[in-house]
């Protein structure tokens, strides 16, 4: 059993990485996968996938999708529960 704090990632933070216009915010997301995200147990969800998917730009969406297939990521699925 892990000690270690969950935490879930909406679409957001792992957009972060890509997002050459705002660097700091890169900064702070690459730092952070780097030597935080180790702490954690890591969530997503369908509703962030469903949401990459729309994404205009294949490029980002592609990137988007490999970063967090690099991850040790659980997803979650959205049911009428969780509504």
């Amino acid at each position: 059993m892990s000690l270690r704090k969950k935490i879930y990632l909406d679409t957001s933070v792992p957009s972060a990485i890509f997002d050459l216009g705002k660097a700091e915010r890169l900064k702070v997301t690459k730092n952070w996968f780097q030597y935080d995200a180790v702490d954690y147990e890591l969530y997503t969800g369908d509703l962030s996938f469903n949401e990459i998917d729309r994404l205009l730009t294949e490029d980002k969406k592609r990137k988007i999708l490999d970063f967090i297939g690099s991850l040790e990521m659980k997803k979650l699925k959205t049911t009428d529960e969780a509504i």
